[in-house]
C-alpha cells in the first residue's frame, strides 16, 4: 500500500510540475504568437504603403520617359554632322556680331 501511495503521490507532483510547464510553456508561445500577428501586420501595411509608392514613382518615371522620347528627336536627331552644325553656329554667331555693329549707336 504505500508503494501505491509514493508512486500515485510522485505521480501527482510529476503532473503539477508537467501542468506548471505546460501553462507556462503554451502562455509563452501565445505571446510570441501576438508579437509575430503585430508584425505581420505591421509588415502588410508597410508592403501596402511601399507599393503605393512605387506605382507613383513608376508613373513619374513612365511619364518623364515619354518626355524624354518627345525632346530627343529635337536634341539628337537634327540630321547634320558635328562639323555641319559647328559651322551653322559660327556663321549665327558672325550674323549676331554683324546685327550688333549694326545696332550699336556709334561712337565718337
Amino acid at each position: 500500500m504505500k508503494q501505491t501511495s509514493d508512486a500515485e503521490s510522485k505521480a501527482h507532483e510529476d503532473f503539477v510540475e508537467f501542468s506548471k510547464v505546460t501553462k507556462s510553456a503554451i502562455s509563452e508561445k501565445e505571446t510570441d504568437l501576438k508579437h509575430s500577428e503585430r508584425d505581420l501586420e505591421e509588415t502588410k501595411n508597410k508592403l501596402a504603403s511601399d507599393i503605393e509608392h512605387l506605382k507613383q514613382h513608376q508613373e513619374m518615371l513612365d511619364i518623364s520617359l515619354q518626355q524624354l522620347d518627345k525632346l530627343r528627336p529635337a536634341c539628337i536627331d537634327t540630321g547634320m554632322t558635328h562639323e555641319e552644325r559647328k559651322a551653322r553656329r559660327e556663321e549665327e554667331i558672325a550674323a549676331l556680331k554683324n546685327a550688333l555693329t549694326i545696332l550699336a549707336p556709334p561712337s565718337f
